[in-house]
C-alpha cells in the first residue's frame, strides 16, 4: 500500500493518498505498536502528504 499512496502523492491526488496512509498508519500502529519503525515511517509519508496539501 505504501506504493499506492506514494504513487497518488506524485500524481498529486493528495487527497487519496492521504486516506491510504491515515489506513496505513492505523494498521501499523495496532499491529505493530506505535514506536515501531514502520508505524513512525507511515506517520512521517502522512507528514509529508500534509506538508504538501499546505503547499499546493
Amino acid at each position: 500500500m505504501a506504493n499506492l499512496t506514494y504513487t497518488h502523492r506524485q500524481l498529486g491526488e493528495l487527497d487519496n493518498a492521504k486516506a491510504l496512509e491515515i489506513d496505513v498508519l492505523a494498521k501499523h500502529h495496532n499491529l505493530l505498536g506505535e514506536h515501531h519503525p514502520d508505524t513512525l515511517t507511515a506517520m512521517a509519508h502522512l507528514a509529508i502528504t500534509h506538508i504538501r496539501k499546505i503547499q499546493n
